[in-house]
């Protein structure tokens, strides 16, 4: 199969083409496309050739060519989870459209399961609206000690149990990004659980929009983790709605995060932390409404 496609002019429904996904000097491999009407058969290198799954196009790459997958339109046509099991691969939704701030590719389970489950290092994904299963997670993760530097951004996250599940020991190893991303209130339990003891995991500038259990939770043993800028509307006036650090977290940096509930003053503080090394870990200026707070 021909694999070097990367002279091909970048698609016009991205802002800065596909350049944005890359840095200079770095060594590109080939860019797949997803898409309906697509076939498993095909190489999956043009639009007009594309790949009817995911699964298959991840099965095309390489590790370590630093291959791309461009989903470029709505999506249903596979069983999930789908394994994310090759490393340097980057996964980005097509965005189109009116609005376009989490692109226009939908993943969605169409059983009980997990959409995703990353089982590699150096994988991110782009622009994924992704609805999981009831009791399921939109992201999930497989134990390794090698699996770091995983990434996920501007992505929508709605109808599962949790929006992001890291469940626990070395799932993810250290260095999680989630970076962008919306988590809406048909997440029906948190949006992001963090169970891992990975260190060095970075959570930025997302939004929780009424999420009914705890928006950012931080159950495991992790250190050195940093939440940072995100806006919580909670769903109700509880303590620790927005981000509650338990367990075994230390030394994480929680800084310039906002919540609140409703057009008043939450009476409960939105942020706890209950951890056995709580001392350790850095609130700086968070704030309840407009009121900077430390947590309870």
């Amino acid at each position: 199969m021909a694999r070097n496609n990367t002279n091909a002019k970048s698609p016009v429904w991205y802002e800065g083409g596909l350049s944005q996904y890359t840095h200079p000097g770095m060594q590109m491999g080939s860019v797949f496309y997803v898409n309906f009407g697509g076939s498993d058969a095909a190489d999956g290198l043009t639009p007009a050739h594309p790949f009817l799954t995911l699964t298959a196009a991840i099965a095309a790459c390489t590790d370590d060519r630093h291959d791309l997958i461009v989903v470029l339109n709505w999506w249903q046509n596979e069983a999930c989870p789908i394994v994310l099991n090759k490393r340097h691969v980057t996964i980005v939704g097509a965005k189109s459209g009116s609005d376009c701030s989490y692109g226009s590719s939908l993943i969605e389970a169409t059983g009980d399961t997990d959409v995703f489950t990353f089982a590699e290092r150096d994988i991110a994904i782009h622009n994924l609206i992704i609805n999981a299963g009831a009791t399921s997670a939109g992201c999930n993760f497989s134990a390794g000690a090698g699996f770091v530097r995983q990434g996920i951004y501007n992505c929508y996250f709605r109808s599962s149990q949790e929006g992001i599940l890291a469940p626990g020991v070395n799932a993810p190893a250290e260095q999680l990004t989630v970076q962008g991303c919306f988590f809406e209130g048909s997440v029906t339990g948190n949006g992001i659980l963090y169970n891992s003891n990975g260190p060095f995991a970075v959570f930025k500038d997302n939004i929780f929009d009424s999420i009914p259990g705890i928006a950012f939770h931080a159950n495991g043993a992790a250190g050195a983790c940093k939440v940072l800028n995100n806006t919580f509307a909670v769903d109700s006036d509880v303590a620790g709605r927005a981000i509650t650090l338990a367990n075994s977290t230390t030394r994480w940096l929680v800084d310039g995060n906002r919540a609140n509930f409703g057009n008043t003053a939450m009476a409960q503080n939105p942020f706890e932390d209950t951890s056995a090394a709580g001392v350790q870990n850095n609130w700086v200026l968070n704030y309840r409404n407009i009121t900077a707070t430390m947590p309870a």
